[in-house]
């Protein structure tokens, strides 16, 4: 936030302002006044309230400038050749597909522009984000998240027997999904593997599958190895009725 002048409509200005405690940065903790934790849920709540669901288009609230979305309006999908960042990961650059040759467009600055990954929601009155991906990693670049070295924090948030902290490894990530895999019995898995290799014989991509299985390794190797032998088993009935 920069001031450097008065402002010149007090409502357009001040009164449509939507500041919110629980907006922080990453390595930023809100201290553990209860008065502040009961806050960081009932700010965005009043807001909701007072300016409406897309309080953060409203001009004082929106992130500026907005290039990509910009790239979204002006270009089809089928458009995209390559979406690149430079080494540093300062600009994004647009390849866009011509008969005249390739076209490199700076589209927007990482260090200017804020890249919502908000879809299909009341929030979402311009571009709605094209046809690009709002997640990542994907194909095709954008949303591409922020590295930050965030610390951990010197103290946790209690509530008598409630105790909220982040996870502290990739494995603890994976822990609910741990925990609900091994209360199955055995014919509970043979089903689940069964059931998941085959949605994931459909996936034409390889690296998706890929990708897909690594969350089941990260999981529990038997999850891994179960769906796998199934695959295998599902790719070779498909090849013998082919002969």
């Amino acid at each position: 936030m920069t001031l450097n002048r008065n402002v010149r409509n007090a409502f357009a200005e001040n009164e449509q302002i939507a500041l919110n405690p629980a907006n922080l940065i990453p390595g930023i903790e809100p201290s553990p006044d209860r008065l502040l934790l009961g806050r960081l849920f009932a700010y965005l709540d009043t807001q909701f309230y007072r300016l409406g669901a897309n309080h953060l288009l409203i001009p004082v609230n929106r992130n500026h400038p907005e290039q990509c979305d910009r790239a979204c309006r002006d270009h089809r999908e089928d458009d995209f050749d390559d979406i690149v960042v430079d080494e540093d990961g300062d600009y994004a650059t647009i390849q866009l597909n011509e008969e005249d040759g390739d076209d490199d467009r700076l589209i927007g600055s990482q260090t200017q522009t804020l890249r919502l990954s908000e879809r299909d929601g009341t929030m979402r009155t311009e571009t709605n984000g094209g046809s690009l991906p709002n997640f990542y990693p994907n194909d095709r670049f954008l949303s591409k998240p922020s590295l930050f070295d965030v610390t951990t924090p010197p103290f946790t948030f209690s509530f008598d027997s409630i105790v909220l902290t982040r996870p502290d490894s990739l494995q603890q990530q994976y822990l609910h999904a741990r925990q609900t895999y091994r209360s199955f019995d055995d014919l509970e898995r043979q089903n689940l593997h069964y059931n998941l290799a085959y949605a994931f014989s459909s996936i034409r991509k390889t690296w998706i599958l890929e990708r897909m299985l690594e969350h089941l390794r990260n999981i529990d190797m038997d999850y891994f190895n179960g769906v796998n032998q199934q695959l295998f088993e599902m790719k070779i009935e498909k090849n013998l009725m082919q002969l």
